[in-house]
Order: structure tokens, then sequence, then C-alpha cells
């Protein structure tokens, strides 16, 4: 409750005024002020701002901190909302953002008309959910909004351009922008427009996009690899937590971006469930291979996070469900390739929602599969190489889906279960399993030598 209410703003407009809430990324003294578009004008139609109307357009926080406003902008659309770059030395709370849901619990803080002058200007109203489109929210309110001193409507003025939020995990949720009552606020009814929708504007105007709440931490995942390892073995797990959590899937996709999907994708899907578990099955295997009481694992040595010259592993999600097609995404002329990525003796880890068929694939395999590809050969015309389809002309690299190592990693579990194994004896099986597998593909990587720790650079 609190960190809402520090994220609280309060806006006079230049005929109006509202409620709005800071967001930030935590990199500087910019910070944006989202809120209503209605909240800075009654003239629905005006959309620009020079910078005279900044300077007479007022913006405090919940200690009456006064920011610098830098610009405004507002959809083009008539969209009712609007996105306020300020400045403030200030420290406030981080929020995340998720896609509301209905049926869910809500709360929004603002600076309601009537506590104008007060002591303490800001007011709380909650409720749930009760429904959501695609670009806008119903809020029913826990109680009537009018009272023996007012209707709906004077109960409410001050409040559009509050933040709505959930709570899930523990975690403050921002979910979407109040606008307005509903149906004149009979039943408790309010408008709000999706975070979503914001968070598209944001994107449409060159700046930064909000930070989805997915993307915060892997807590969300555990339960998935927890699921998968089974309650007995799940504290081998939670050895490696404090390793693990070292890491986070925004760190990883500001790193990778476009290129956690083969083929690269320059708008890829950052909310799949499948990708970012997968990245935690990976970080366990890692951290399980290393067995060190450290913080920091070396992970662009084992799996390739920041972008650079020379070997590494690579992990990829991807849509494809056989080998085949896969190393039809590795060879694709259209856009980047992929293969001109990889290097010489590096290790492809591919992760899919589903796959058939062949999980793993050695150097010597594309002699009877270079043949059959024709988009290699394509490469190969487009890059001068006369005879593509010769192994002698072709990178060797290893392919292995993280199905495979998944399904030996409960196979061992299993063998462990019926030898009635205690956990120390079973993560040690664990590790000679992931050893037989990874160094049986000849991989320049994994192979046990001493070597300085780092952690992901911001």
């Amino acid at each position: 409750m609190e960190r809402i209410r520090a994220l609280t703003v309060k806006i006079n407009g230049l005929d109006t005024n509202g409620s709005g809430l800071i967001y930030h990324y935590g990199d500087n003294d910019n910070k944006y002020i989202l809120t209503a578009h209605h909240c800075l004008t009654r003239n629905k139609d005006k959309r620009t701002f020079n910078d005279a109307e900044h300077q007479k357009v007022e913006i405090y926080d919940i200690k009456g901190e006064k920011f610098e406003i830098l610009k405004i902008y507002s959809p083009t659309d008539f969209t009712d909302i609007a996105v306020i770059a300020v400045k403030s030395s200030n420290d406030y709370p981080s929020v995340a953002i998720k896609t509301p849901e209905s049926n869910k619990k809500y709360i929004f803080s603002g600076f309601p008309e009537y506590l104008d002058g007060n002591d303490d200007e800001v007011e709380s109203l909650e409720g749930k959910v009760s429904g959501v489109d695609y670009k806008s929210i119903t809020l029913t309110n826990e109680g009537a909004l009018n009272d023996y001193q007012g209707d709906a409507k004077e109960n409410t003025v001050g409040f559009s351009g509050s933040g709505i939020y959930e709570f899930e995990n523990n975690q403050v949720c921002l979910i979407g922008i109040l606008v307005s009552l509903k149906a004149e606020g009979q039943h408790g009814k309010l408008k709000g427009i999706s975070i979503d929708i914001v968070n598209q504007f944001i994107k449409g105007i060159g700046l930064k996009e909000l930070t989805p709440a997915l993307l915060k931490d892997f807590n969300r995942y555990y339960p998935l690899l927890e699921e998968e390892i089974g309650q007995k073995y799940k504290l081998i797990l939670h050895k490696y937590k404090i390793e693990l959590n070292a890491f986070t899937p925004e760190q990883i996709f500001t790193k990778l971006n476009r290129k956690l999907y083969i083929p690269f994708n320059s708008s890829p899907d950052i909310l799949n469930l499948d990708l970012w578990n997968g990245w935690l099955n990976i970080l366990f295997i890692v951290a399980l291979w290393r067995k060190k009481d450290t913080t920091k694992i070396p992970i662009d040595k084992y799996i390739k996070i920041d972008i650079e010259e020379g070997p590494g592993n690579r992990f990829y999600f991807t849509q494809s469900k056989n080998i085949g097609d896969v190393i039809s995404e590795i060879f694709d002329t259209q856009g980047q390739v992929v293969y001109e990525e990889i290097r010489e003796g590096d290790l492809v880890f591919i992760n899919s929602k589903s796959f058939f068929g062949k999980k793993i694939l050695k150097p010597e395999d594309f002699k009877s599969i270079i043949p059959h590809i024709d988009c290699i050969d394509q490469y190969g015309y487009q890059k001068g190489i006369e005879d593509i389809s010769n192994p002698n002309n072709i990178k060797e690299f290893s392919i292995i889906h993280l199905a495979h190592l998944k399904d030996e990693i409960q196979n061992t579990l299993f063998s462990c279960e019926i030898c009635n194994k205690k956990l120390p004896e079973v993560e040690q099986e664990l590790i000679s399993c992931l050893e037989s597998i990874l160094l049986d593909l000849n991989n320049h990587t994994f192979k046990r030598e001493e070597e300085v720790t780092y952690e992901i650079t911001n």
C-alpha cells in the first residue's frame, strides 16, 4: 500500500486536474508520469503541448515535490492517456506491468477533489476487475461510489489518471490507468484503459517499453521446474536459487532481444511462458554443471548472452517441431542468417513447446542432412560457396534440444528414486548424467577447468 501511495502524483492541468503515477527504469533522472489525457486539458482535440504549456502544467509527488516537465506525449487517435517525460533526482519505487484479468482484486490511489487542502490528500479505492477487453478494463468498486455528501461523479473527481494495480506473488503490478465512471458510476462501475494499450503507445513513440512483471524475476517459473523435478528433489533446485536469482528474464531480454528466437525476430513474444521456463531450466543445468558455492555463474562461458565475436554456446526458442526445420531456420537467408552468428565448435541449445524426432545433431550428422535442405544451397549460392553440401565447407557445431536433457534428468531421478538415494547422491548423479551427454558432444566449453566467474553486465 505504501508503495502505491509513493507512486501516486497530483496533476494540475491547463484547465483541469487529476492524478497519475510515476514510472522509471532506474538508470537516470528521467522518469515518466502516466495519466489520463483529460487530466491535462478538457480539450480532447488538443494533442500537442508547447514549452509555455509545459510550464503551466504542475505535477507533484506525495511529498509535494514538483517535477520538471520535459515533454508531453498524447495519442493522435484520441485515446484518453498521456505520457509525460519528467526530470527528478528523487528515488521512487519501481513497478512492473501485467495484462489485466477478470475477477482479480484491484486498488488505486489518487488525489480526489474532496480532500483538496487536507493534510493527507491521498485516498485509495479497491474492488474487483469485472470485465476486460482489448482496450479497456471495467472495475467494480467495493461499495457504492455515491454517499449522502455527493453522487458518484462528485466523489470521484480527481481520481482520473490514477494507476490501477493488482497484487501477484506479493508483487505490485500495474494493470491500467483510471479514466472515467462507467454508466455514471451505477453499481460502483469505473472504467480504465489497459496498460497494454499504454505500452503500445510508448513503444510507438520510440520510448523504452514498460517492463512486464513476467520479466522481473524467475519466481513465476520455479513452480513449473519444481513440478518437473518432483517434490522430493526440489531441495536440489532450492540449493541453487541464490545463483539462479542473479539473473532475470529482463536482463536476458535486454541483451538478446530479437535473438531469443530463431529465426531472429524483431518483435519477439517476450511473454511466452515456455521461453522463460526454458531459460530457467538451462540456467539450472549450468549451475549443476558448475557445482560451486558462488553467487556468480560464468554464464557466457556456457550460454552466450553478451553477444560478442568468438565462440560461445547459443540458446534459442523455436516454433519448429523437428530438427530439419530448425536447420532451415539456422540457414534461412531472409534477414540476418543465424548461421553467421554461430562459431566453429559451438553447441546450439534449442527449446520449443513441442518437438518430434531426433533431438541431438552432431557435426557428422550434417553429412546426411545437408543435401536435403534447400535453404543451405540457397545460402551457399548467396555467399559464393560452390559446393555448400560438402561438409568441409560447413562449420562444425552441434544442436541439442532442451527436451532431451530434461528427459535424461527425469530418467536419472527415477533411477535414484528406485535406489532410494540421498539428496547429495542424487545431485551427483544428475551432474554425471549431464557429463555423459555434453562431453559426448565434444564441445569446447563443457569441460572442467578453473576460471574467473562473472555475472551478466548491465
